[in-house]
Parts: structure tokens; C-alpha cells; sequence
């Protein structure tokens, strides 16, 4: 879907993955301006509710994205000082364009688009500023502390018409949304997360098997008395949990692997949760038998507050993996894959 002319300022979109719960879709978002394009188009590239989000929110902010220095100043220079007020550390004291750093950041905080972070894995970023019935929107892409001239774009386009099309964006979305087939919720917890289980999450499955499937895998894990020992909000979870943290194909298959290995008495190892390519959070699972129980090792970012050790009943343990693995692929099979 494209709303408005590619070669001067439009919104392209298309949503791959739909759930009941509004604002988790999945596909991709991206901007055009004077005939260049910024966002990744890809089936997997964007949670598109915070897109919808921000579309939403600019046109009931319309006049209001205003600036003492948009007038006469440089697309260039805008995209730089930008980028110094909200990325770059140690700018405190020092003053853009006649301002505070303090009076800087908060007129650039009003002027940024607001989803560039969560929309745009390309490194783009959007300034919008509302000038009596014209909008000046620069688009550009920003690596370190610097923007690159090769990938700075700016408009000045009426305002009614601007709008318009954020408009006609959003009401066209509503019906794409609308008529979208709401996948099946593939949300599954495998154990006792005050024990051991495992947890993932189908987004999009993949006709490739190599890839499987896009989701999350997560591991919950006891600390050694049965309780947390570390914040609320990282209680003894290793993995992250999005629609699009990982492909699932290393999990399914280091899973596959252990049980095999298992039953030919070879029953130590590590319980994958990433690719090579894939940075997650950095988790490490480590699994030992010891007579009839396995000693599971835990850790991440190879912080010593992360470490974590845990025994655990042998045919738990394996059960847990067993049900999981068989699960998932049933999951997968029944899957409409793209």
C-alpha cells in the first residue's frame, strides 16, 4: 500500500502478520521522499502498531511541530545538531543555534518523528516541522555521531496535502487491518517457569526450513532456593521476548540435537537460543547429568549477577524438552508459511 507520490513524499506499508490484539502486527513501514526510501522492506521488518502510533499522534499534533530555527537553516545542519542533542553523549554544556543544550534537546524531542527507533532498523531518522501552510520534512540516516549527505532528503510540501496523506495512510491501514486473517496464537509455556520451562512464540513461519520460523525461545529457571534474587523485570528469564527476536530454527534444532544425544547417553552440552547472527541477550544455558539429576548453569551478558545454577530432575528435564520440541513442530506444520 502507498499513500501519496513516490517521488516527492509517501508512505508505503504492508502488513505480513496480524493478532487479535491490536497494535502487534508485523511487516514493514517505510517513508519516501523525493524518491528516496527509508525503512527496510521486509515481511519482518517493523512491528508496525508503534507506525500506526505515530502516524496517529503527528496528525493530532499538526501545527505544532514548530521551531525557532527551521527557517534558513540547512537540512545538513539540522540533521547534525539532531543527532548531537539526542544520540551523541557529553553535549551538556554545550549550545546549538543560539540555545541550551536543555532548550535543543526538547525542541528536537517535539520535532523528531516519534517511532524512528522502533520502526527503521536502517539507521533513518525524520524531522518534521509545521510552517505556517507548509511542512518541512527532512529524512535522513545517521551512523555514529554524524548524518550521511548521501542519505539526506527534505520536502517542503503544503501542508492540507501533507496531512492528507498521513490521513489517507492511517484510514487505509484501519481496512488493510480489518480485513487481514488473525493468525493463531502460538504462545506456548512448556514446565514450571518456578522450575524449568521453556517458552516461545510463532510470529511468522517460514516455508525455509533453516529458518523455521520467526518468534521468540526463552528459558525460565528457579535460582537455587526456588526464588528470584535479581529485579522484577529479569527474574531468572534468559532470552528475549518479541515478536521478531529470533528465528526459532536454533532453538527447535539444539533441542532436536540434545534429545538425540540423549538417548545415545551423551547428556551434557548447551542449549542454544540464537544463531551466530543473532545477538539476543547474550544468554548462555549449560546442562550436566549427575546421577539421576541435571545440573543446569545459566548466564548472560557474562555478568556475575546473572549467573544462575539449578538442579533438576533427569526426566523432568528431559520431558520438558521432549514436549516442547514436539510441540513446536506441530505448530509449525499446521503453520501457513510464507
Amino acid at each position: 500500500m502507498i499513500a501519496g507520490d513516490p517521488s516527492r513524499f509517501a508512505i508505503e506499508s504492508s502488513i505480513s502478520v496480524v493478532w487479535e490484539r491490536r497494535g502487534m502486527e508485523l511487516g514493514y513501514f517505510l517513508f519516501h521522499v523525493c524518491g528516496n526510501s527509508y525503512g527496510i522492506k521486509a515481511i519482518d521488518a517493523s512491528a508496525l502498531g508503534n507506525a500506526y502510533d505515530s502516524v496517529k499522534e503527528c496528525i493530532e499534533e499538526r501545527g505544532t511541530h514548530t521551531s525557532p530555527f527551521v527557517n534558513g537553516t540547512p537540512a545538513g545542519e539540522l540533521a547534525r545538531v539532531s543527532i548531537l542533542c539526542l544520540y551523541a553523549p557529553d553535549q551538556e554544556e554545550n549550545s546549538f543555534f543560539g540555545h541550551s543544550y536543555d532548550d535543543c534537546e526538547a525542541i528536537y524531542r517535539n520535532n523528531r518523528w516519534k517511532s524512528c527507533g522502533e520502526c527503521f532498523d536502517d539507521l533513518s531518522d525524520f524531522l518534521i516541522y509545521d510552517w505556517g501552510d507548509k511542512v518541512r520534512f527532512i529524512a535522513f540516516k545517521k551512523i555514529s555521531d554524524q548524518y550521511m549527505p548521501e542519505c539526506l532528503s527534505e520536502i517542503w510540501i503544503d501542508s492540507d496535502e501533507f496531512y492528507s496523506i498521513l490521513n489517507e495512510w492511517k484510514l487505509r491501514y484501519d481496512i488493510e487491518y480489518n480485513d487481514a486473517e488473525i493468525s493463531l496464537d502460538t504462545h506456548m509455556l512448556i514446565g514450571n517457569p518456578d522450575v524449568f520451562a521453556l517458552e516461545s512464540s510463532i510470529s511468522v513461519a517460514y516455508k525455509d526450513a533453516e529458518l523455521r520460523a520467526l518468534g521468540f525461545f526463552r528459558v525460565h529457571l528457579a535460582s537455587i532456593d526456588g526464588y528470584a534474587y535479581w529485579n522484577h523485570d529479569d527474574r531468572g528469564i534468559y532470552g528475549l521476548r518479541g515478536n521478531d527476536a529470533n528465528y526459532l530454527a536454533t532453538p527447535y534444532d539444539s533441542v532436536g540435537r540434545i534429545l538425540k544425544e540423549w538417548d545415545e547417553g551423551i547428556r551434557e552440552g548447551e542449549l542454544l537460543l540464537y544463531n551466530a547472527n543473532e545477538a539476543g541477550d547474550d544468554s548462555r544455558i549449560y546442562f550436566q547429568l549427575v546421577d539421576n539429576n541435571v545440573r543446569i548453569i545459566a548466564e548472560k551478558h557474562h555478568d556475575p549477577s546473572h549467573w544462575k545454577q539449578i538442579w533438576v530432575d533427569a526426566d523432568e528435564f528431559y520431558d520438558v524438552l521432549e514436549s516442547w520440541h514436539d510441540d513446536f513442530e506441530a505448530q509449525w506444520n499446521s503453520a501457513e508459511k510464507i
